[in-house]
């Protein structure tokens, strides 16, 4: 495909090229998309192979410009992994175990080393140090995780004295969250999408949610008004931040 036009009329051109010095390991293409007189995006992306001492080839490098923003990006040859990702002036490294799994995350902010449950491969604690403009040193946090039988998230800590028990239904799913204030939400599904129909704070009240056929959520009601609403955030909340270091490793 060197072109095509849509419905708008626009006009989006593809253009491909090879390396004259090695044109099977480096190549790039490129995409103007053009409607009436003015030029809507104009996106690039360049790929680099390289040969291992094994004789196949992997791809080493995927550097892209889109609407103006760089992305750079370095891989792993065993594993297939990012060893480096650049967007615009922010760069990420990453070490790795033998297994493939992340070791080290680190950006010029924040150095993050993960640990993993032997028996189900998951994150068990990540040691996150911080630093400042200067590359100085300014905190230290430590999360831990601990997971059921079924390899679900039940128990996570931080030094900052954050805390989240959850339990969950048998099909997987969230049930309770107790917070380190002993504040517990109780959730309950609908059936149709799986989603939350009711969300209770025992002893403060209850949040009724209702769906629409397409999925999308029709209304949330409350008699007790909106402090349930506010101490169920507030859970939720305080459930995203304890958790977040166990999936920060993610790209």
């Amino acid at each position: 495909v060197t072109s095509f036009t849509d419905r708008e009329k626009c006009v989006e051109t593809y253009n491909y090229e090879f390396s004259q010095a090695d044109p099977k390991s480096h190549y790039w293409s490129t995409v103007k998309k053009v409607c009436g007189k003015d030029v809507i995006a104009e996106n690039r992306h360049e790929f680099w192979y390289k040969q291992k001492p094994d004789g196949q080839y992997f791809l080493q490098r995927v550097l892209s410009s889109q609407s103006g923003n760089t992305t750079d990006i370095s891989y792993n040859e065993n594993f297939g992994k990012p060893i480096s990702i650049r967007r615009n002036s922010e760069k990420i490294n990453y070490e790795y175990y033998a297994d493939g799994q992340v070791k080290i995350k680190a950006s010029t902010t924040v150095r993050q080393a993960f640990e993993y449950d032997p028996q189900n491969k998951k994150v068990s604690q990540v040691t996150s140090t911080f630093f400042n403009e200067k590359g100085v040193k300014v905190n230290t946090k430590k999360s831990e995780f601990k997971y059921d039988a079924k390899g679900n998230l039940n128990y996570a800590q931080n030094s900052d004295g954050q805390k989240i028990n959850m339990t969950y239904d048998n099909k997987g799913r969230i049930a309770s969250i107790t917070d380190q204030a002993k504040k517990v939400v109780k959730i309950e599904y609908e059936d149709r999408y799986g989603k939350p129909a009711v969300v209770t704070r025992p002893g403060l009240g209850t949040i009724r949610v209702s769906y629409k056929t397409n999925g999308e959520i029709n209304k949330v009601e409350s008699k007790e008004g909106p402090s349930v609403a506010m101490q169920v955030a507030s859970t939720f909340n305080n459930l995203l931040d304890v958790v977040a270091p166990a999936t920060s490793e993610i790209f």
